[in-house]
Protein backbone atom coordinates (compact mmCIF):
# COMPACT_ATOMS: atom_id res chain seq x y z
CA UNK A 1 0.00 0.00 0.00
CA UNK A 2 1.30 3.44 -0.91
CA UNK A 3 1.14 5.99 1.92
CA UNK A 4 -1.37 8.78 1.41
CA UNK A 5 -1.74 12.15 3.05
CA UNK A 6 -4.88 14.19 2.55
CA UNK A 7 -5.98 11.96 -0.29
CA UNK A 8 -2.72 12.32 -2.29
CA UNK A 9 -0.24 9.52 -2.76
CA UNK A 10 3.46 10.04 -2.18
CA UNK A 11 4.66 7.78 -4.96
CA UNK A 12 7.76 9.92 -5.82
CA UNK A 13 8.89 9.87 -2.16
CA UNK A 14 8.39 6.11 -1.91
CA UNK A 15 10.32 5.56 -5.16
CA UNK A 16 13.14 7.77 -3.95
CA UNK A 17 13.30 5.84 -0.68
CA UNK A 18 13.60 2.50 -2.51
CA UNK A 19 16.18 3.88 -4.94
CA UNK A 20 18.32 5.13 -2.03
CA UNK A 21 17.89 1.83 -0.20
CA UNK A 22 18.95 -0.13 -3.29
CA UNK A 23 21.94 2.17 -3.79
CA UNK A 24 23.13 1.61 -0.22
CA UNK A 25 22.69 -2.14 -0.57
CA UNK A 26 24.60 -2.28 -3.84
CA UNK A 27 27.44 -0.11 -2.55
CA UNK A 28 27.78 -2.04 0.71
CA UNK A 29 27.35 1.28 2.51
CA UNK A 30 30.70 2.37 1.13
CA UNK A 31 32.64 -0.35 2.96
CA UNK A 32 35.49 -2.04 1.17
CA UNK A 33 36.12 -5.72 1.70
CA UNK A 34 39.61 -6.81 2.66
CA UNK A 35 41.86 -8.12 -0.09
CA UNK A 36 42.16 -11.89 -0.42
CA UNK A 37 45.42 -13.40 0.76
CA UNK A 38 48.13 -13.48 -1.88
CA UNK A 39 51.32 -15.33 -0.87
CA UNK A 40 54.06 -12.92 0.11
CA UNK A 41 51.86 -9.87 -0.36
CA UNK A 42 51.36 -8.96 3.28
CA UNK A 43 54.15 -7.55 5.42
CA UNK A 44 54.26 -7.94 9.18
CA UNK A 45 55.02 -4.64 10.88
CA UNK A 46 55.15 -3.73 14.56
CA UNK A 47 51.75 -2.10 14.08
CA UNK A 48 50.30 -5.29 12.58
CA UNK A 49 51.78 -7.31 15.43
CA UNK A 50 50.28 -4.96 18.03
CA UNK A 51 46.89 -5.10 16.30
CA UNK A 52 47.03 -8.90 16.15
CA UNK A 53 47.79 -9.07 19.88
CA UNK A 54 44.96 -6.66 20.66
CA UNK A 55 42.45 -8.70 18.64
CA UNK A 56 43.63 -11.98 20.17
CA UNK A 57 43.45 -10.51 23.68
CA UNK A 58 39.93 -9.24 23.02
CA UNK A 59 38.83 -12.80 22.18
CA UNK A 60 40.42 -14.46 25.25
CA UNK A 61 37.87 -16.61 27.02
CA UNK A 62 35.34 -16.62 24.15
CA UNK A 63 33.86 -20.15 24.11
CA UNK A 64 34.55 -22.66 21.36
CA UNK A 65 31.70 -23.11 18.90
CA UNK A 66 32.26 -25.23 15.79
CA UNK A 67 31.88 -22.98 12.74
CA UNK A 68 31.82 -19.85 14.93
CA UNK A 69 33.59 -16.61 14.07
CA UNK A 70 32.30 -14.13 16.62
CA UNK A 71 32.36 -13.12 20.25
CA UNK A 72 29.54 -15.49 21.22
CA UNK A 73 31.53 -18.46 19.98
CA UNK A 74 34.49 -19.17 17.71
CA UNK A 75 36.45 -22.14 16.40
CA UNK A 76 40.17 -22.39 15.68
CA UNK A 77 40.07 -21.38 12.02
CA UNK A 78 37.47 -18.72 12.79
CA UNK A 79 39.90 -17.15 15.26
CA UNK A 80 42.70 -17.12 12.66
CA UNK A 81 40.32 -15.67 10.08
CA UNK A 82 39.09 -12.90 12.42
CA UNK A 83 42.55 -11.93 13.71
CA UNK A 84 44.07 -11.65 10.24
CA UNK A 85 41.02 -9.80 8.89
CA UNK A 86 40.78 -7.27 11.72
CA UNK A 87 44.50 -6.75 12.34
CA UNK A 88 46.08 -7.07 8.90
CA UNK A 89 43.13 -6.62 6.53
CA UNK A 90 43.66 -10.09 5.06
CA UNK A 91 40.75 -12.37 4.20
CA UNK A 92 41.42 -16.02 4.91
CA UNK A 93 39.25 -19.12 4.58
CA UNK A 94 37.37 -20.50 7.56
CA UNK A 95 38.86 -23.99 7.21
CA UNK A 96 42.03 -25.27 8.89
CA UNK A 97 42.75 -27.62 5.97
CA UNK A 98 42.68 -24.71 3.50
CA UNK A 99 44.83 -22.56 5.79
CA UNK A 100 47.41 -25.35 5.87
CA UNK A 101 47.80 -25.05 2.09
CA UNK A 102 48.60 -21.33 2.24
CA UNK A 103 51.82 -19.43 2.80
CA UNK A 104 55.25 -20.97 3.26
CA UNK A 105 56.12 -24.03 5.33
CA UNK A 106 58.24 -23.16 8.38
CA UNK A 107 60.40 -25.40 10.58
CA UNK A 108 59.39 -25.32 14.24
CA UNK A 109 62.75 -23.87 15.30
CA UNK A 110 62.16 -20.91 12.95
CA UNK A 111 58.69 -19.98 14.17
CA UNK A 112 57.99 -16.31 14.73
CA UNK A 113 55.03 -14.20 15.78
CA UNK A 114 52.00 -14.59 13.51
CA UNK A 115 52.90 -17.98 12.01
CA UNK A 116 50.10 -20.53 11.95
CA UNK A 117 50.71 -23.80 13.78
CA UNK A 118 48.82 -26.99 12.94
CA UNK A 119 47.93 -30.15 14.81
CA UNK A 120 46.36 -33.47 13.87
CA UNK A 121 43.61 -33.82 16.47
CA UNK A 122 41.71 -36.86 15.24
CA UNK A 123 41.86 -40.20 13.56
CA UNK A 124 41.03 -38.84 10.12
CA UNK A 125 43.47 -36.93 7.94
CA UNK A 126 41.28 -33.82 7.85
CA UNK A 127 40.94 -33.49 11.64
CA UNK A 128 43.11 -30.38 11.97
CA UNK A 129 43.49 -27.75 14.65
CA UNK A 130 45.27 -24.43 14.17
CA UNK A 131 46.47 -21.48 16.18
CA UNK A 132 48.63 -18.34 15.92
CA UNK A 133 52.19 -18.48 17.25
CA UNK A 134 53.07 -15.61 19.63
CA UNK A 135 56.60 -16.56 20.72
CA UNK A 136 58.39 -18.59 23.42
CA UNK A 137 56.68 -21.82 22.25
CA UNK A 138 53.25 -20.26 22.96
CA UNK A 139 50.28 -19.92 20.63
CA UNK A 140 46.75 -18.56 20.79
CA UNK A 141 43.94 -20.85 19.70
CA UNK A 142 40.29 -21.72 20.28
CA UNK A 143 40.27 -25.01 22.17
CA UNK A 144 37.16 -27.16 22.38
CA UNK A 145 37.26 -27.32 26.19
CA UNK A 146 38.99 -24.01 26.96
CA UNK A 147 37.71 -21.54 24.36
CA UNK A 148 40.23 -18.93 23.21
CA UNK A 149 43.37 -19.38 25.26
CA UNK A 150 47.17 -19.49 25.17
CA UNK A 151 48.86 -22.88 25.14
CA UNK A 152 52.41 -24.14 24.86
CA UNK A 153 53.73 -26.21 21.95
CA UNK A 154 55.74 -28.25 24.47
CA UNK A 155 52.61 -29.46 26.32
CA UNK A 156 52.39 -33.19 25.71
CA UNK A 157 49.00 -32.97 23.98
CA UNK A 158 50.24 -30.46 21.39
CA UNK A 159 53.80 -31.79 21.13
CA UNK A 160 52.57 -35.22 20.04
CA UNK A 161 50.05 -33.81 17.57
CA UNK A 162 52.10 -31.01 16.00
CA UNK A 163 52.27 -31.44 12.20
CA UNK A 164 53.75 -28.17 10.98
CA UNK A 165 53.55 -24.43 10.56
CA UNK A 166 52.92 -21.92 7.79
CA UNK A 167 54.01 -18.30 7.43
CA UNK A 168 51.51 -15.96 5.79
CA UNK A 169 53.11 -12.62 6.65
CA UNK A 170 56.57 -11.75 5.42
CA UNK A 171 58.87 -9.64 7.56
Amino acid sequence: MIPACHGRTHLPVVRLFYILLAGLWLSGCGMKSAPRYTPGSQTQTSTTRARMMAVMESYMGVPYVYGGAGRKGIDCSGLVMVVFQQAAGVRLPHRAARLREMGTGIARRKLRFGDLVFFNTGSREGDLHTGIYIGDSRFVHAGVSSGVTISNLDENYFKTRYIGARRLLKR
